[in-house]
């Protein structure tokens, strides 16, 4: 979202909900974003969350079907942060802020700690898994026509000729032949459906040993082991992606399938192909980075994983060599 938007919905955002949703605006706090913006506010003492999503982001289609998915988790006693359609309301309200669409819904905010302040261990890594399966085992319920984005359609993959300089313009010819790859990986019907898309430790709370996934902007029709490969990847990466630690994420792995396993059995060809998925994720963040930040504000990380990044593909290396199905003695 370009500065422009920002402004614009910083601006007419709080006149807008408070005629809305009937709330006092004084209570509105940003918090960010980078596709959509993100808002929390009180609502008769109960904390929300309110996203607001530019139309060339979503459709109004596509925010209610991932209402729909979320709500139906909720449902089921999965642990996510639900939809909340407050009075006089819709779940998905629209608005034109100069001239621009947005759409808006509300969440509710999550508790607990970001996994920053709650110590990362077996216990918080076998959830994750046990939690993602749950996710995946519901979700092979749903329609095969909901209207939710193919994994064509990711951002940051759709629109990599407009991120990725020119001189980079190898980096995308690779990705392409990845892509053309991956389109004939096979597509059972429960290795394939929707997932969370962004599954990772920052859209995770804690509480009384428990986790609560938030934030299904990203969901999407994609195999389910790309949930996995994303959660593993960024404990990979780690904070300094020139050098990864492999030793202690065995461990993450490990836990990681045995909390999945308990809710829906991994398949042992796609956990064979863990590193198609790590390297998608690579093309998704290399151009997000090109895409959501101007190059002069990148700092090492952002710089050691871009290097290390053309380094993998100039070489033809995978993003790590291990292999996983023997980690779980498979």
């Amino acid at each position: 979202m370009d500065k422009g938007n920002i402004k614009t919905i910083q601006n007419q955002i709080p006149k807008i909900i408070e005629k809305i949703y009937g709330i006092n605006v004084s209570s509105l706090v940003e918090i960010g974003g980078y596709q959509n913006r993100v808002f929390e506010f009180k609502y008769k003492k109960r904390k929300l969350i309110l996203r607001v999503t530019p139309e060339n982001h979503r459709t109004r289609e596509q925010l209610k079907a991932e209402i729909t998915m979320v709500k139906t988790l909720k449902e089921q006693g999965i642990p996510v942060a639900g939809p909340v359609t407050l009075p006089g309301s819709s779940p998905v309200e629209k608005v034109d802020l100069e001239g621009d669409i947005y759409y808006l819904c509300v969440f509710e905010k999550a508790p607990g700690k970001t996994w920053i302040e709650e110590p990362q261990d077996e216990r918080t890594f076998l959830d994750a898994g046990k939690v993602l399966g749950k996710i995946h085992r519901e979700n092979e319920k749903l329609p095969e026509k909901f209207n939710r984005p193919s994994w064509q359609e990711n951002h940051y993959l759709k629109n990599a000729y407009k991120f990725i300089p020119m001189e980079k313009s190898w980096v995308i010819e690779k990705m392409e032949q990845h892509l053309e790859k991956m389109e004939n990986f096979p597509r059972p019907r429960d290795q394939f459906g929707l997932v969370h898309g962004d599954y990772n430790f920052g859209n995770m709370l804690y509480e009384d040993n428990r986790v609560t996934i938030i934030d299904f902007d990203e969901a999407e029709f994609h195999w389910y082991i790309y949930d996995l490969a994303v959660y593993l990847f960024y404990y990979l990466l780690g904070g300094d992606p020139a050098k990864m630690d492999l030793e202690p994420n065995k461990l993450v792995w490990q836990k990681l399938a045995e909390g999945y396993n308990q809710e829906k059995k991994l398949d042992r060809e796609m956990v064979e192909r863990l590193p198609d998925f790590f390297r998608l994720r690579e093309f998704i963040l290399y151009s997000s980075l090109y895409g959501s930040l101007s190059r002069g504000s990148w700092g090492k990380w952002q710089k050691d994983f871009i290097r290390t990044t053309e380094e993998r593909l100039q070489e033809g290396r995978p993003f790590v060599d291990l292999d996983f199905n023997r980690l779980l003695g498979l």
